[in-house]
């Protein structure tokens, strides 16, 4: 009874881990609806809605997530906070002055708008102009012709901001009673953080490792809402297990030399596997459907010191252990790709 009782105290305590899924908003409901199984609910990054334009438009799934309690919106005029938008400028400000995007393309007409409040418009606005001034002269901001609320960025640029900050918004979580886990169907996203991280240019971060992506879910497309959750109820545990050990282990790999890397991803890959393998086949079971939805992870952490400005953006408050035995602050990016077997990129 004691056993249980503090079991129930623990578990109380335990942030629900909540799949903060970027850019914004979801375009496709069928990875949604088995990004449930997963998680204990999705977040999505929206400006405030008294400065909106114009109401931005629900997925289809909305609704009904939102009345289930699963669905949480994060107000970025609120939580890209003045801290945050320093950070950024500091940021942004260091990889330009690193060379990191000197071979960008600046005369690309394909630059792709991004809300200002995401820029941190809202949080600082000094720090906020620091940031486009630093942009545009080297041709990588201009501003939107029709929308006042938005910019266009290079697309390179723009990728790295919206990976980033989903990333640094970690450490809002807390306060909102959530733990926010990054996730998207989109691999370019993740690329253009881990091309700044893996850049020669930077002394701070270590390599970015990519754990293979496992077929674990079947294709819930057709299913009903209320058929997921059902199922959930059964087989969430295990789902949660599988999604955890692999944010453990890319945590853990991140920090080993590159020659021992391997030999780690061989000896925990079975492990892996085997959990996939499980969940596919009580899958299939249960759905009578062909697995087709895949789960995988981005990740790159590292110990960051005085000076190192992605650190001190990522940084979430965890801390390891040196060999001094002195704590020294962690930072690090981690992304859930989940996408179909068909269009996995």
């Amino acid at each position: 009874m004691l056993y249980e009782t503090k079991r129930q105290q623990i578990a109380a305590s335990v942030l629900p881990e909540i799949a903060f899924f970027y850019p914004g908003i979801w375009q496709n409901d069928d990875w949604i609806k088995n990004a449930l199984l997963f998680f204990d609910g999705i977040a999505i990054l929206v400006p405030d809605p008294k400065r909106m334009p114009r109401k931005f438009k629900k997925p289809k799934i909305a609704d009904a997530l939102e009345e289930l309690g699963l669905l949480h919106y994060i107000i970025a005029d609120e939580q890209i906070d003045k801290g945050i938008t320093f950070e950024l400028s500091e940021c942004i400000e260091n990889l330009l002055s690193s060379g990191v995007w000197n071979d960008l393309e600046t005369r690309d007409p394909n630059f792709v708008s991004l809300s200002i409040s995401r820029l941190g418009r809202y949080g600082d606005f000094k720090e906020y102009n620091r940031i486009f001034q630093a942009l545009s002269s080297r041709g990588l901001v201009v501003k939107a012709e029709s929308d006042r609320g938005t910019i266009r960025l290079h697309p390179l640029v723009r990728g790295f901001v919206l990976a980033v900050l989903a990333h640094a918004l970690r450490k809002k979580g807390p306060a909102l009673g959530l733990e926010l886990c990054p996730i998207t169907e989109y691999r370019a996203h993740f690329t253009a953080l881990e091309e700044v991280l893996n850049a020669p240019e930077q002394e701070s971060a270590g390599s970015v490792v990519e754990i293979d992506k496992e077929i674990v879910a079947p294709d819930l497309s057709r299913a009903s809402l209320q058929d997921i959750l059902e199922y959930r109820r059964d087989h969430f545990d295990d789902h949660r297990k599988y999604m955890r050990l692999v944010r453990q282990f890319a945590r853990e790999i991140s920090y080993l030399p590159h020659k021992e890397r391997e030999r780690a991803r061989f000896d925990r890959q079975t492990e892996i596997l085997d959990l996939a393998n499980d969940l596919s086949r009580k899958g299939r079971l249960a759905w009578r459907a062909r697995s087709s939805f895949m789960l995988g992870i981005a990740a790159g952490f590292w110990t960051y010191h005085t000076g190192d400005p992605i650190g001190a953006l990522l940084a979430t408050g965890s801390v390891l252990s040196g060999a001094t035995g002195k704590p020294k602050p962690e930072a690090g990016a981690y992304t859930y790709l989940f996408r179909t077997r068909i269009d996995f990129r």
